[in-house]
């Protein structure tokens, strides 16, 4: 099996022999700085898509080589049934690195360790937790060494099988990452994770309710509370998305401490929040996404009389009738009890019992939440809110200066997280956390 050496400057895969008759390749070197971000995988064998050019494939048992697929080219040494780790890269001659190893998060640990030593901060460090008997497994980032916790806060990621970084399979965002790494150099600690059934998190994805994610993040931040780098420090929740309705949710719940057990929070931070119930948002965005198909799209909707919204509205109502956790839907699995459990969730329920403050920051081109929900919220939110529409800005916080669509996505995940935004969650929490110092 092959071996993964970290060192102080790079890391180094070693092969067997017959590995490197196999995969027609000899050992690898990747510097750390090339490193994007990593994850321990349950199945390595599973994330390798494509066609071997060149290697070694027995179907679904081995993979060994270079493997192609559409836009990436990666480097694999996986079996079935073994645990690794996914190492996605910037500027290499491989995409990503994906090995079978036998202390997948271990190794995930080290490099991350080594990669931030390299960069001058080695403040990162592997934390886990347990929510529901499940237990769940982040990176708690301090500030640089000599400098103090001036704040700690949970970053909550947005819907999907999202790692600690803000990566889904397909969809490398990184928006936990961005956001980790810019309030670390201004004394914020921050705690991400990866959900259930994703990464190095036990449980199971599709099996996972919204409220068990809610449950989740509120573990997160007992997490933080009692951890030792980060106590005494006011407390914060930044949520994406579906991590802003859950931050939502627990905004409340640390609005009215006796009606939790969770932390008191100093501020929530709501990253393209809703104020719709979740049907309501997922009937807009069947109204927003349709005219944004590609024409050819379009003409062969037209054509076979199909009409995106009365497609969705018979899903949603199949999604309604069903009790199982899983169903299939056009052949593909879906988590339905979390369909059920947020096409129900009204937030403003909740917005309207917070009294902590709140910073809520949506793009006016955003295509999965209504950009007029600001308003709403400054409506309903009793406690201090600042609400903030960034010109130009999409769902997953970059700019589009053209018209939006998910197709634009591709391109916009490739730079990061926009830094207005960045600039005003971290300008925002210093704030009030200063303000936290002056009255204690």
């Amino acid at each position: 099996m092959a071996q993964l050496v970290v060192g102080t400057d790079a890391f180094h895969v070693r092969l067997s022999l017959g590995e490197k008759i196999g995969g027609l390749h000899g050992d690898l070197t990747v510097p750390l700085s090339q490193v994007r971000d990593l994850e321990a995988v349950a199945e390595p064998c599973r994330v390798v898509r494509g066609i071997r050019a060149p290697g070694l494939g027995v179907p679904g048992r081995i993979k060994i080589g270079t493997w192609r697929s559409k836009g990436r080219k990666t480097f694999a040494v996986a079996r079935r049934g073994q645990p690794g780790v996914r190492i996605r890269l910037h500027d290499n001659t491989f995409d990503q690195v994906v090995l079978s190893v036998p202390d997948g998060p271990g190794l995930v640990a080290d490099i991350r360790k080594a990669a931030g030593a390299a960069r001058g901060s080695d403040r990162e460090r592997h934390l886990t937790f347990r929510s529901g008997g499940v237990d769940l497994a982040g990176s708690l980032l301090l500030p640089p060494a000599g400098q103090p916790v001036r704040a700690a806060a949970v970053i909550i990621a947005g819907s999907g099988p999202i790692n600690r970084d803000g990566d889904a399979p397909r969809a490398p965002l990184s928006v936990s990452r961005n956001l980790a790494a810019s309030l670390a150099g201004s004394g914020i600690a921050t705690l991400r994770y990866d959900k259930r059934g994703v990464g190095a998190s036990g449980g199971e994805f599709l099996g996972a309710g919204l409220s068990d994610n809610i449950d989740d993040a509120r573990a997160a931040l007992a997490a933080v509370a009692d951890d030792t780098g980060c106590a005494g420090a006011p407390l914060f929740l930044i949520g994406h998305s579906e991590g802003a309705a859950i931050a939502t949710v627990l905004g409340a719940e640390s609005s009215r401490p006796a009606d939790s057990t969770s932390p008191r929070l100093s501020g929530v931070v709501l990253l393209a929040g809703q104020t719709k119930t979740g049907e309501q948002t997922l009937r807009w965005q069947a109204a927003m996404i349709g005219p944004t198909l590609p024409a050819p799209v379009k003409a062969i909707m037209r054509l076979l009389r199909t009409d995106v919204s009365r497609q969705q509205a018979k899903a949603l109502q199949k999604l309604k009738a069903s009790t199982a956790d899983v169903v299939r839907m056009n052949g593909a699995r879906t988590n339905a009890k979390w369909m059920r459990e947020f096409m129900t969730l009204d937030p403003t329920a909740y917005l309207s019992r917070i009294t902590v403050p709140v910073l809520a920051i949506t793009g006016d081109k955003d295509l999965q939440v209504d950009p007029a929900d600001l308003d709403t919220m400054t409506a309903t939110v009793p406690g201090p809110i600042t609400t903030i529409r960034v010109h130009d800005l999409t769902h997953i916080l970059r700019r589009d200066p053209g018209s939006p669509t998910l197709k634009s996505y591709r391109a916009q995940w490739q730079r990061p997280v926009d830094q207005q935004v960045l600039d005003d969650v971290r300008v925002w929490i210093l704030g009030l956390a200063a303000a936290s110092a002056s009255s204690g």
